[in-house]
């Protein structure tokens, strides 16, 4: 059994570690991959909500703390990107 990761690799679920077969729950590749597609979504969400935000919205301290977390985000994911093409 395969699974494609966020960049079109497959990944084989049953991969060996140490010598030993690991179930997919406890794959590290698996585990990144679900962790960026999480974020990913998250990141799409809050960054929806900043970029359709009204102008009253935007002069409110919520909107600045908004920005703080997509960037925080975006920064976020590059790295894990960075990280899970080595």
């Amino acid at each position: 059994m395969h699974y494609e990761n966020f960049n079109g690799l497959r990944i084989s679920l049953d991969m060996p570690f140490s010598g030993k077969n690991i179930p997919p729950s406890l794959n590290p590749l698996v585990q990144k991959d679900k962790t960026y597609r999480i974020l990913s979504n998250k990141y799409a969400e809050k960054k929806a909500k900043y970029d359709n935000a009204t102008p009253q919205y935007k002069e409110t301290e919520e909107y600045a703390r908004l920005g703080r977390i997509v960037k925080r985000l975006r920064a976020t994911l590059a790295q894990m990107e960075t990280n899970m093409a080595r």
